[in-house]
């Protein structure tokens, strides 16, 4: 069986392997930064893939079961293998892919594109809702991508360094990012003047995610010990003290859950309809259970002072921002976000809100793309 292996959760990143009916798993091609796509030829003796090794303009390429690699065909665009069929020709789609970012800072009547380059993906809003730390991860952002910060004023962004943007820290002085490279690290990247910092992820294994703790002085990441399941750990910035097990081992959901205070992170239980909120204990102990949100809605953070959070559910194209109190559990509705280009756009991504509910960013992917049948291609 010929697959595609995307290591990094939310990337497509990856590599190409095959595995054989004994188990048996080997790496055929590796290092690309986007690979989708992927068939065997009529004749067995190749897997064909789309891929790029920088930014996402994939091009059609080759590998054998030896590891012997070759390009097929590029083009202008974005090339995504569909199927190869018994008499050699190729289904193929063409695609303009773009990632957008769109927002409203406080006090703005209207939101404003916060777009950067050509692919851009918002990773974390400031509680003030003044400034956007933005990842570049398309051609421009280059091999390692690229970390940028912006004010939500729509003013030029400022990069601050490479790798995949995680989150600011609430004092505001630090950007957090994870390197692409090995050996697993992250990065901490000035948003002033100063000196890059790294923090070794060992004994740690397979990060996906980190956040800050409100005192800007610790981490709280989301990673796998080395015969564990992937659970929350806390991180000191010196490095220091060894990383520190919160909440439980299991799918129990991505950091950026924590409360205003740092004493619980927040997650979702899924054993009942709807979900439930949890919150569980940085320092250990029993979750505490609060009321179910409504069905359909989606938590999108706390509120500045702990009293509320917001949720975001989807309703006739559009996706509406509430904010709901803790204690009496009434919602009410701050936002309500529909793209106004609705061509090739899919619905509005990841949306996060400022601490007093008053600006928000949201992330739009938008594709158009044309299907083709290819003859001829050897």
């Amino acid at each position: 069986v010929a697959y595609i292996e995307h290591p990094l959760l939310g990337d497509d990143r990856g590599q190409v392997a095959v595995v054989d009916r004994g188990g048996q798993r080997t790496v055929l091609s590796e290092g690309w930064a986007s690979v989708q796509g992927l068939a065997w030829t009529p004749s067995g003796r190749e897997i064909w893939f789309t891929a790029a090794r920088q930014g996402a303009l994939c091009g059609l390429h080759a590998v054998d079961l030896e590891g012997n690699l070759r390009t097929i065909t590029t083009a202008p665009g974005r090339l995504i293998l569909q199927d190869i069929a018994p008499d050699g020709r190729v289904l193929i789609v063409h695609e303009l892919k773009r990632g957008e970012v769109y927002g409203k800072g406080p006090g703005a009547e209207e939101e404003i594109a916060l777009s950067w380059r050509d692919f851009t993906t918002a990773s974390d809003l400031s509680d003030d809702g003044r400034q956007v730390l933005l990842l570049e991860s398309g051609e421009a952002g280059g091999p390692g991508y690229g970390v940028y910060l912006r004010n939500t004023d729509g003013s030029p962004a400022v990069r601050l360094g490479s790798g995949r943007a995680l989150a600011l820290s609430p004092d505001g002085r630090w950007a957090l990012a994870m390197a692409l490279d090995p050996p697993e690290r992250l990065i901490l990247l000035p948003t002033g003047a100063g000196e890059e910092r790294t923090l070794p992820l060992a004994p740690l294994v397979n990060l996906q995610e980190a956040d800050w703790f409100p005192d800007s002085q610790r981490l709280l990441v989301l990673a796998n010990e080395p015969e564990g399941l992937p659970r929350h750990f806390e991180r000191s910035l010196d490095g220091d003290a060894p990383p520190r097990a919160d909440p439980p081992e299991g799918p129990v959901g991505r950091p950026g859950g924590l409360t205003p205070d740092g004493l619980y992170v927040g997650m979702m239980s899924f054993d009942t309809d709807p979900p439930t909120p949890l919150l569980y204990p940085v320092d250990g102990g029993e979750p505490r259970e609060l009321a179910p949100v409504a069905s359909g809605a989606r938590p999108a953070g706390w509120t500045a002072d702990g009293t509320g959070f917001f949720v975001v559910r989807d309703e006739e194209g559009a996706r509406l921002i509430s904010r709901v109190d803790i204690q009496t559990r009434k919602e009410t509705l701050l936002h309500r976000i529909q793209p106004v280009d609705p061509a090739g756009a899919e619905k509005p991504g990841s949306i996060m809100v400022s601490g007093d509910g008053r600006a928000y960013v949201y992330n739009l992917s938008r594709t158009l793309s044309t299907l083709f049948l290819v003859e001829g291609l050897k």
